[in-house]
């Protein structure tokens, strides 16, 4: 939920800007536009109650008004003044306009400056935030106040101090240095207040007291707020045969930890489990980047479909060449035993069937052809009713078309029909005619003249391999035409722009162009197969047709082809904007994209494991981590390992799993930002603090702080 505690409602002071004022119905425009659920009103040196109450019932359920003011404020000095903000509960509002007034008196805005230790002591028993100008926030508290102001307020109330930079970046900074951080929109005018940067509340809040619960870390409060979300038990392995029992919720969980302490070990295991239990998942594994986005590139399962090339896809043609079988011509002594038996039997001879030869049998194909198109005009047919193309024609054209197709659907039936009746009947009559010359000759004990020659049918046979050779080598002729590219959007490489994953289809390109791990059976074999499939063409009519289609049968069972796919040649590789040319990334950009990839799959829980690796500090903490939260918002379960702060601690994981290796012994400890506490989960009495544990382990030492900070924040002045 967006939170806003710096918000300015009218122009108080000379330096003020005048659109700040805005009316109540412009206020509650701009927040509702702006989806803030929680705003403060915070004019500098005032507070006006009877603004507040207008403006709050202007709001009314579209977000939460919070009273405060911002002050003008010293501490050791007054050369050494800065601004805080002081916000109160809106149940207080009278009392916090009372002890205001009392503080200031009639001073105007103009001039107020008081010291900080007054402003402690007139809120004290109101219960008050305090956030102060720090840092790049001019005019901003040093150091040395900041230290002398937490002596002031005491160690017990410390929770209330609040700072607040320029921006979120160093708001992250801070935070993984146990500071409380805020940050607000200070708006100077109100038509710019969408394009405001705020904060998320990561536990959503409902009241002031629940806020000031979080801040002070109130563990049951804490719970309660992060019940909202739900939550399931898992087994890690960290190591083999390690159990370590986790409830993780369902949000982000981040594991950190020393190195070889078996968080990539953890990961995998959790992941195999889920997978296990029905979750979809997705994973990210920053020292596999490599094989994986390798893995994304690879052409494994992807259809190899001829018809997109218009091409036939051949399996009839391949299958009719493998159960071709030579048609043998009748043998002469077929005839001459005829002719030698022909006067045995005087009852035979008034059987002129005896010397009947068969009927030259018909293709089907006509028949088939016939078929195919009675389906295509039902199916059109059907489809012309179902999706409504009706609707293009005026009624009676819609009407005169139904008819035309009714009445070319039953010529085709007829046709077929009659095509049909040709091509069976005469393979009726010649299976008749057979069975009546065996039942002559088993009779007569004499042998009838043979039906044809068979010349007839070898011939055919012949013919019919011959053409299926060939139809099948046309189908496997060189394409001039452009490839065939398929596009899928991958990510942003930056000022390189837009990267796609770019799906090539070659079919059977010249020998110069075409690279083996193209094609799945590999450009030798698929030669070899070819060579093969020419020579059952080329010997079909000759005395080697039965030796080459034999050979041609080996290499099929040998190759696994049962069709043309093998000779479309598939390749998948980076292409940036709308070139189809290829990119190679680097191995920064490789990790880039495949996380890009992971991040946009739609999934229940996703994985990641040192996604920081190759990663520039502003690449993880400007789009990595925004990306993390966005799943969470989303209702995603997120688990991650990480060295780095910005994730492990900017993300303000709802379970944190610390992982420690100490004289032999491996620890497990849980727990979370919010109580800032992490809990040995073999012993509740080992409580390690979650904010230094953090410090330590992920960003060194505490020395090192202002260097880091002036690297992150290099050239955003």
């Amino acid at each position: 939920m967006k939170i806003d505690l710096h918000c300015h409602t009218k122009k108080c002071k000379q330096g003020d800007s005048p659109n700040r004022n805005i009316t109540s119905e412009g206020f509650k425009s701009a927040i509702e536009n702006a989806n803030v659920d929680i705003v403060a009103i915070t004019n500098h040196n005032m507070f006006d109650l009877k603004q507040f109450d207008s403006f709050n019932k202007a709001l009314g359920k579209t977000g939460r008004l919070w009273p405060g003011v911002e002050l003008d404020v010293y501490g050791s000095s007054k050369e050494c003044r800065w601004h805080m903000l002081v916000i109160t509960n809106p149940l207080k509002k009278e009392q916090f306009d009372s002890a205001l007034k009392q503080l200031l008196g009639n001073t105007s805005p103009e001039k107020v400056l008081v010291n900080v230790k007054d402003v402690f002591d007139c809120f004290r028993d109101i219960g008050v935030i305090f956030i102060s100008h720090a840092h790049d926030k001019d005019p901003h508290i040093t150091p040395d106040d900041m230290s002398k102001m937490e002596g002031l307020i005491g160690e017990n109330e410390k929770w209330r101090l609040f700072y607040e930079p320029r921006s979120l970046i160093t708001v992250g900074i801070w935070s993984n240095h146990g500071f409380n951080m805020m940050l607000g929109s200070d708006v100077q005018n109100w038509e710019n207040y969408p394009n405001c940067e705020l904060p998320d509340l990561r536990l959503p809040v409902s009241t002031f007291e629940q806020f000031c619960l979080l801040a002070k870390r109130d563990g049951n409060t804490i719970e309660t707020l992060l019940g909202k979300r739900g939550s399931f038990k898992v087994v890690a392995h960290p190591h083999t045969g390690v159990n370590v029992d986790l409830t993780l919720r369902e949000d982000i969980n981040v594991v950190f930890g020393q190195k070889g302490t078996g968080k990539t070990e953890m990961l995998k295991s959790i992941e195999k489990v889920l997978l296990s239990e029905g979750r979809t998942c997705c994973s990210y594994y920053g020292n596999e980047k490599h094989e994986g986005f390798n893995k994304l590139l690879s052409t494994d399962g992807l259809n190899r479909d001829p018809s997109q090339f218009g091409r036939i896809s051949g399996s009839d043609e391949i299958s009719k060449i493998l159960g071709w079988k030579d048609e043998t011509p009748t043998p002469l002594s077929e005839y001459i035993t005829w002719w030698s038996t022909r006067g045995n039997n005087g009852n035979k001879d008034r059987f002129e069937l005896s010397n009947a030869q068969s009927l030259d049998e018909l293709s089907n194909s006509t028949f088939e052809l016939d078929k195919e198109a009675k389906t295509i005009v039902s199916n059109f047919i059907a489809a012309y009713r179902d999706n409504g193309y009706s609707s293009y024609l005026e009624k009676q054209d819609t009407d005169a078309l139904i008819e035309l197709l009714k009445k070319l659907n039953k010529s085709i039936r007829l046709q077929s029909r009659k095509h049909f009746i040709e091509y069976r009947s005469i393979e009726l009559a010649n299976a008749a005619l057979k069975k009546i010359k065996s039942e002559i000759d088993a009779k007569s004990e004499t042998k009838s003249k043979p039906d044809s020659t068979g010349f007839f049918a070898f011939v055919k046979a012949r013919i019919g391999l011959k053409e299926t050779a060939e139809k099948l080598i046309n189908a496997l002729a060189p394409i001039d035409q452009d490839h065939e590219f398929g596009r899928e959007y991958l990510g942003d490489l930056d000022d390189k722009g837009d990267a796609y994953i770019v799906t090539r289809y070659r079919y059977l390109t010249k020998t110069n162009e075409s690279r083996t791990e193209e094609f799945e059976k590999g450009i030798r074999d698929l030669k070899t197969w070819k060579k093969a499939l020419e020579e059952v063409r080329d010997q079909a009519m000759g005395s080697m047709a039965n030796e080459k289609q034999q050979d041609f049968v080996k290499l099929c069972s040998e190759y696994a082809i049962t069709d043309l796919s093998p000779f479309i040649g598939i390749s998948r590789y980076i292409a940036l904007n709308e070139s189809n040319d290829k990119y190679a990334p680097s191995s920064g950009e490789e990790g880039i994209l495949l996380l890009s990839h992971t991040l946009s799959e739609d999934k229940d829980v996703y994985i990641f494991d040192e996604v920081e690796l190759g990663m520039s500090n502003s690449y993880v903490d400007g789009v990595i981590r925004e990306r993390i939260q966005r799943l969470a918002r989303q209702g995603k379960t997120v688990i991650l390992a990480t060295h780095n702060a910005n994730l492990a601690v900017r993300t303000l994981p709802y379970l944190s799993v610390y992982r420690e290796h100490d004289n032999g012994t491996y620890r497990t400890y849980v727990g979370n930002p919010f109580t800032d506490k992490l809990i040995d989960i073999n012993d509740a009495d080992n409580i390690l603090s979650w904010t230094k544990k953090s410090l330590e382990v992920l960003e060194g030492s505490k020395e090192a702080f202002y260097n880091r900070r002036d690297v992150y924040e290099a050239g955003l002045k």
